[in-house]
Parts: C-alpha cells; sequence; structure tokens
C-alpha cells in the first residue's frame, strides 16, 4: 500500500505533491508606480492642459488683433473686421480664463481622488470655434478686397 493510501495524516503530509509547484514570477512589465507617483504625473499632465488653453487663448487674441487692424477699407469690411476681430479677443480672454477654472477644478479633484471630465466645456468651447470660423468666412465673403 502507497503513501497517499494510507489513512495516516502524517503521511499524507510528507506525500510528494501530485503537481508540482512552479516558481512565483511576478507579472512582467515595468513596476507598479505608487499612488504618489501617479498623483505627480496626473498634476504634470494637468499644467500641460493648462498651457495648452494659455497658448490657445495667445493664438486668438493675436488673431483678433490682426483681423481688427488690417481689416480697412470700405465701411462694411472694416465694421465688420472689427466686429469679428474683438469676437475674437475675448473668445482667447475667455479661453484663458476657462483654462485657469479647468485647471484649479481638475487639480482639486486629482487630490481627492473625484476626477469627472467636464463634457459642456468641450461642446462649448467647440461651438465658439465654429462660430469664430462663420464669423471669419463671412468676413471674407462680404468684404474680400479689404482683408
Amino acid at each position: 500500500m502507497s503513501q497517499l493510501e494510507s489513512e495516516d495524516p502524517a503521511a499524507l503530509a510528507k506525500a510528494p505533491p501530485i503537481v508540482p509547484e512552479l516558481p512565483r514570477v511576478d507579472s512582467p512589465g515595468p513596476p507598479r508606480e505608487s499612488v504618489r507617483d501617479a498623483a505627480v504625473r496626473d498634476h504634470l499632465a494637468n499644467e500641460r492642459t493648462l498651457l495648452a488653453w494659455q497658448r490657445t487663448a495667445l493664438a486668438a487674441i493675436g488673431l483678433g488683433f490682426v483681423v481688427d487692424r488690417f481689416a480697412l477699407g470700405g465701411s462694411t469690411g472694416a465694421l465688420l473686421g472689427s466686429v469679428v476681430g474683438l469676437g475674437l479677443i475675448v473668445l482667447g480672454g475667455a479661453a484663458a480664463a476657462l483654462g485657469v477654472q479647468r485647471y484649479m477644478r481638475t487639480s482639486q479633484q486629482i487630490d481627492t481622488d473625484t476626477y469627472r471630465p467636464a463634457l459642456l466645456v468641450h461642446v462649448i468651447v467647440a461651438g465658439a470655434i465654429v462660430v469664430a470660423a462663420l464669423a471669419l468666412v463671412a468676413l471674407l465673403v462680404l468684404a474680400p478686397n479689404t482683408v
């Protein structure tokens, strides 16, 4: 009679395992980052996003200035150019303020682990870009020789 067939618990404990145990291997890939490292990475990404908002704001303000100053010519072209230019400047200022507000909100949400994307902001910004593009098209169509 073999050890496995006996009723003796001590003999069962000393018996070799039926399936040999494989050595334990940790999961492949880079070591897991700590929670602090992940938070730092998230904050750095948030800062890069703020800088993107600021670059966009400066570009809109600069374009608005150029459109306003160089939309010379007839009264229709000058007036429309000024309206479009000032609209772009206001849009740039709004983008700068919105970027700072989103940066502060996201930073607080990262710290409290409650981040949720702001879809409404993206829809509003996309709508403002479409309106600005249509205004520039109207400026070029209504006053083609002045710009």
